[in-house]
């Protein structure tokens, strides 16, 4: 599906549970960090559908990139959903 570029970027900087034009954010999170930029996940809910994206943000002020600049217009989401898996710690 394919969302409005300024509305992706306003999910993007909405952190879990917010609400943004209809959608809810599920989960915005951190994967992974390069030299230049931070790597998001970014999975949002509506009507009971599930949508996902990735992001990249700059590392540092020198770093002048913001979530989904690339883009044209519109942004890529993915529908997905919700798994639950249940997992074993040790403490």
């Amino acid at each position: 599906m394919d969302f409005d570029k300024e509305i992706a970027q306003d999910l993007a900087y909405t952190a879990a549970g917010g609400y943004v034009e209809g959608f809810k954010v599920v989960l915005n999170k951190l994967v992974d960090i390069t030299r230049w930029a931070t790597e998001h996940e970014l999975v949002v809910e509506s009507s009971g559908k599930y949508y996902r994206a990735f992001y990249r943000n700059g590392a540092t002020e020198a770093q002048d990139e913001s979530p989904f600049e690339y883009n044209e217009g519109t942004v890529g989401f993915k529908e997905v959903h919700p798994e639950e898996k249940s997992i074993t710690i040790y403490k």
